[in-house]
Order: C-alpha cells, then structure tokens, then sequence
C-alpha cells in the first residue's frame, strides 16, 4: 500500500509479489472478472461472511524428510488456537495441503476448493466446488482468503 521498504526488507520480494498479482489480474481479464468476483462472493456467504478464511498453499511434493511432519505438528496447533470464526481453505491438491487437511482437528473447518466436478479425496474437510477448471479455481483461490 505505498509503503517503502524498510532496511532490513527485500525491495526484490515487493516486486516479486507485483509480478504474482499482474498475473492474476491478467488470469482474471482471460476468464472474466466478474464470474470470479461472483464466484469469491458465492463462496464468502457459503463459508460466512464474518468468517476468517486461511487459505493453505504448499507444494504438491515434500522436499524435505521432516517437512511433512511439520506440517503434521503445525496443522493441529494452528486449528486449535485460531478462534472459532476462522476456517482453512485448501486447493485440494496432494503434499502440504492435503497433509494440513488431514491433521487440522476433526476437519470441520476445512473446506477444499476444486473445479467444479472434482473431489479432494481427502477424506477430511468439505469439499465446495468453484471455477471450470484449475486456473478459474487458482484465480478465485487467489481472492478467496483473508491470510495466505
């Protein structure tokens, strides 16, 4: 928000997180801003409205060997301190987000956002459907959460 950086700040990761939303607003121009916008407020009303919503990202693969059981460990302590009007939003893609899912309490406040006809197969949280295919899906993931 016009904020300069600070000494001990990146200015490259500023220009990097630019990049990312040009690219998303460029996603969205190709598949039309508003279906996303009507979609994100779709979703908005199904989760809550005063609803925080945590969107999880993570790699598909687990680079490390303890990665995974950190984010094992880390899943069930962010779940149990965060208040009762947040709830955890994954992209229901396999590795971090499907190992968050998995372990965030008892996944009822876990919703796994896929294209329409796709299902997480995680077993756990709920699945909700938006977007025609992935990059309509990532473009409203992209503006669905309060905290990424």
């Amino acid at each position: 928000s016009g904020a300069k950086p600070g000494p001990d700040q990146d200015p490259s990761a500023d220009k990097a997180g630019l990049k990312k939303k040009g690219d998303l607003l460029n996603g969205l121009a190709a598949i039309g801003e508003d279906n996303v916008a009507k979609e994100v407020q779709r979703l908005r009303s199904e989760l809550g409205r005063d609803t925080c919503i945590v969107c999880i990202l993570g790699g598909t693969k687990f680079q490390e060997a303890d990665s995974e059981e950190l984010v094992k460990a880390i899943a069930p302590k962010l779940e149990a301190a965060a208040g009762s009007g947040v709830k955890f939003v994954t992209g229901g893609m396999p590795g971090v987000q499907e190992a968050f899912a998995k372990h965030c309490g008892d996944g009822s406040r876990v919703w796994n956002l896929l294209p329409f006809g796709q299902s997480s197969g995680y077993g756990s949280g709920t699945d909700i459907n938006a977007g025609a295919d992935l990059e309509e899906r990532k473009a409203i993931f992209g503006l669905l959460g309060d905290v990424y």
